[in-house]
């Protein structure tokens, strides 16, 4: 049975970017308004087994379950200012990159599909490294040619020859 990989990735349209289903064997790509119009072009039916099915009610289960404990955590971050604000965000055909703001400084999150890459890498990069702060304007410029936010994130790939954190190394994509 052939392979076929499955992504959602922005379009952008000229009136206005849109969501869309990508499917490929490796050789070539489609794209469509759902997946099963994306997989459409490769023949092969999209569905759940009985085991995704079975996994996915239990996974829904588990997520409407209320305990003391978990209301007592939901509160507890709350207090220490819910989850991190988003700053930066870079998006491209393949890989995407965010940047938000956590106690000790930015964490970096690259998310990529490239072959041999690591995806889901997470890196600290402290407050003050190039001279900027906490709350700082990412789209400000850092020079003539990138923005405060491309400059954060390309200290951050030079880890830890750049007193950056490896907080997760990611998984290789295959």
């Amino acid at each position: 049975m052939k392979k076929i990989n499955f992504w959602q990735d922005t379009v952008i349209g000229p009136e206005r970017d849109e969501r869309k289903w990508f499917a490929s064997d490796g050789i070539s790509t489609y794209f469509g308004d759902t997946k099963e119009e994306a997989a459409a072009h490769f023949g092969v039916p999209v569905g759940l087994s009985a085991t995704q099915k079975a996994a996915s009610t239990m996974g829904r289960k588990g997520g409407k379950s209320k305990s003391d404990a978990k209301t007592s955590a939901a509160r507890e971050n709350g207090k220490r200012g819910g989850r991190p604000k988003r700053v930066y965000e870079a998006v491209g055909d393949w890989s995407s990159v965010d940047l938000t703001e956590g106690q000790a400084g930015w964490i970096y999150w690259s998310h990529t599909r490239i072959t041999g890459e690591r995806t889901s890498v997470r890196i600290l990069i402290p407050y003050g490294t190039g001279g900027y702060h906490r709350g700082q304007d990412m789209e400000a410029m850092h020079n003539d040619h990138v923005t405060v936010g491309d400059y954060l994130c390309h200290v951050a790939e030079d880890a830890p020859e750049s007193g950056c954190k490896i907080l997760q190394s990611g998984t290789l994509v295959e």
